[in-house]
This record gives C-alpha cells, structure tokens and sequence, in this order.
C-alpha cells in the first residue's frame, strides 16, 4: 500500500465530513428513521401481543429496521453530495493527482462510516428512550452496532458507484428507489413467518433479511444467522466495492 494512502484518504473523507456540516447531509438519514421508530413502535404494538410473533419487545423488533434504514441512508445520502464533486470537476483534479483509485473510494466510504457512527448511536439512545429492551450482552449488542456500520459501507460503495455513472444529481432516485425497495420487502413490521404471498417468498431471498434477524436475535441475548448476515454484509461490500472502483476507472478513461 502506497504510503500516501492514508493521507490521501483521511483528507478526502475530512472535507467530505465538512460538506455534510455544511449542507446537513446527515439530518435525513436521523429524521426519517426516528418518524418511522416513532410511527410504528407505538401504532402497532399490538401486533407483539399475537402468540405467533415471538418477540418479547416490538420496539426492539422494529428499532433495528430503524438501524437499517439509518445506516443505509447514511450511505445513499453522502453519495448524494458526492455528485457535487464530480459535476464541478473537483474529482478529475484528485484522480491526476492520485496514484490508483482505492484511496479516493476509501476517503468518500470513511466519510460515510464516520458520519453512519454518530447516527448509529443516536439511534441506539432514541430506541432506548422509546422504550426499546436490549437484553443482549455488550458484544451481542456490538455486533448489532457492526452489521449496521458495514452495511453502511456496502450502501455507500453502491452509492459511488452509481454517482461514478450518472455524474448528477439524477443519480438520487437511481440510489433511493433500490434501497426502499429493498428496505421494505424484508420483514420490516412483523417476523418472516408471519408474512404472506409473493412478500414472503421475496424476503426469503432478501439479502437484508439474515442481516435484520441476526441483529434482531443478538439484541435480545439469542443469536441467530449469526454467519449468515456477517457473509452476506461482506460479500455486498465486495460486490460493490467492485461496483465503484470500475465506476471511478470508467471516469479516468474518458477525456
């Protein structure tokens, strides 16, 4: 590794972190997971009280949806202000002055995961405050906290890579409509056994869904999937890993 990896990356993601101060990047990704912790947690919390759903507390079963959800956009919406920086031109002066693509994906990714930190664990203290119980131990309720942030890096890595395309803001709708899609056709309100139809069949090959169960399992002291949803976060990071450095080659090789 090139010794002006780090410098190269820790100064990208530092004026990314700038640009998300400055524009309030980080305000959707915190908001709109609180109204749905919000909404739900309380409207439907009934639904905890049917024999067949098998969760003791509903504020936990969906506070970790809410994660998802605020981890994911966190990703999306820092991919947003990176078409800022590919419309002015300011990547094209980076990439002449940079040897390889890694350390530029790397910064914009550590932007991401710095900012997907604090809104994890405001996320935490809203749960808890909402009455979410977390009965897991400290390292059960860590790896919850883990398999958010890197989610977190597989969405903003397909975040880049879609920006890397589309080189405007049009690229928003292009990140936004996969990951509710996405979101949504996992078991989000209630467990995987007690969705029906054509919803279930698609949770079952959700990738999201070992991701919500494991976590869900681990905040109540349970594991379940434990090395299914850590496999499956790590193999989208690859995934689109791959996805963005083709994306930043793509953008080299044109004039």
């Amino acid at each position: 590794m090139s010794q002006r990896f780090w410098p190269i990356a820790t100064g990208i993601a530092l004026r990314q972190l700038g640009k998300f101060a400055r524009t309030a990047n980080f305000i959707p990704p915190l908001l709109i997971p609180c109204l749905f912790l919000a909404a739900f947690a309380g409207g439907l919390s009934a639904v905890s009280t049917s024999a067949k759903f098998g969760y003791p507390n509903y504020t936990a079963f969906v506070w970790v949806f809410v994660l998802v959800m605020g981890a994911a956009f966190s990703g999306i919406f820092s991919s947003v202000a990176f078409t800022d920086d590919l419309e002015d031109g300011f990547i094209r002066r980076i990439m002449l002055n940079t040897p390889g693509r890694a350390p530029i994906i790397a910064g914009l990714v550590l932007a991401s995961f710095l900012q997907a930190i604090f809104i994890v664990l405001f996320l935490f203290g809203a749960g808890l405050i909402a009455g979410m119980e977390a009965t897991g131990s400290a390292p059960q309720l860590a790896a919850v906290l883990v398999l958010g942030l890197l989610l977190n890096v597989a969405v903003s890595l397909y975040g880049l890579g879609v920006a890397l395309r589309v080189r405007s803001a049009l690229a928003s709708p292009l990140m936004l409509l996969p990951a509710f899609c996405v979101i949504f056709t996992a078991p989000v309100y209630v467990p995987r056994h007690l969705l029906s139809g054509w919803l279930h069949t698609v949770s079952d090959v959700n990738p999201l869904t070992p991701l919500l169960e494991s976590s869900r399992g681990f905040l109540i002291g349970v594991p379940f999937h434990t090395a299914l949803a850590f496999g499956t976060v790590l193999g989208m990071i690859l995934l689109f890993y791959v996805f963005a450095w083709t994306g930043m080659q793509k953008l080299a090789r044109e004039p």
